[in-house]
């Protein structure tokens, strides 16, 4: 990303720093694909950096490019009849990696920002360390990982994983974090390419309602953490 396009826009010290900030809501997933697409067609003209933050309506398990792959294929044979079983949908995402599962529970930040393929890389550290210092803030021994375990974390599991990809100087899509899923999420199924992984939550909620609003309060916090402007109508978490 090369500062100077929009000064307004961005900062040197952090690709997100005064990005606008957007809450989606509770929103089925390929409507918020749909909304970060439309995102990187207008950072591409403006410079504008966008972060568009929402929660998962109902379970999709996304596939990534390596999925495609006849390795990929053969590794998520297995978790697809699965989904099939527990009727969760299926579908391919703009992104690198095998399989994900995005559920209620989670929220999911998009990104689109001008960034070139050789600042990825600076792009998915910034994302990881904002949600393992998000998971610090609540008492978590966090752990950023690379490599094969890309993600972030803690006791009992990944609580954050990543997906981002590049297109004519824009990055796009971005990082789940599991605020507050349910225990069984994932259960059975190959997550980020492995039948090992299992996800882990930030805290528990009571309800369909305190969940959703767990995830907006988290949402918030996230941004700040991330230095770009809070998401209008996002409630605060109280001490």
């Amino acid at each position: 990303m090369n500062a100077s396009l929009n000064p307004a826009c961005t900062c040197a010290s952090g690709w997100l720093r005064g990005a606008r900030t957007r809450w989606l809501g509770r929103i089925p997933f390929g409507t918020a694909l749909a909304a970060n697409a439309a995102a990187e067609a207008v950072v591409a003209e403006t410079g504008c950096a966008e972060l568009l933050l929402f929660e998962p309506a109902e379970p999709i398990f996304t596939l990534g490019r390596r999925a495609h792959l006849p390795a990929g294929r053969a590794a998520l044979a297995a978790t697809i009849a699965q989904c099939a079983t527990q009727r969760i949908a299926v579908e391919p995402a703009p992104r690198g990696g095998l399989g994900t599962l995005h559920a209620p529970g989670q929220l999911v930040a998009f990104v689109a920002v001008r960034c070139e393929r050789t600042g990825l890389a600076g792009l998915a550290a910034e994302l990881l360390f904002a949600a393992a210092e998000l998971a610090r803030s609540y008492g978590c021994a966090a752990e950023v990982r690379s490599g094969a375990d890309a993600g972030v974390w803690f006791a009992g599991g990944k609580f954050a994983s990543l997906g981002l990809h590049e297109a004519h100087g824009v990055a796009g899509h971005g990082i789940a974090l599991n605020v507050a899923t349910e225990p069984s999420a994932g259960a059975g199924l190959a997550l980020c390419g492995s039948a090992a992984t299992t996800y882990a939550a930030l805290t528990t909620a009571t309800s369909a309602a305190h969940r959703s609003a767990l995830v907006a309060a988290h949402g918030s916090q996230y941004a700040v953490q991330l230095g770009a402007g809070r998401a209008l109508e996002l409630p605060q978490l109280r001490p």
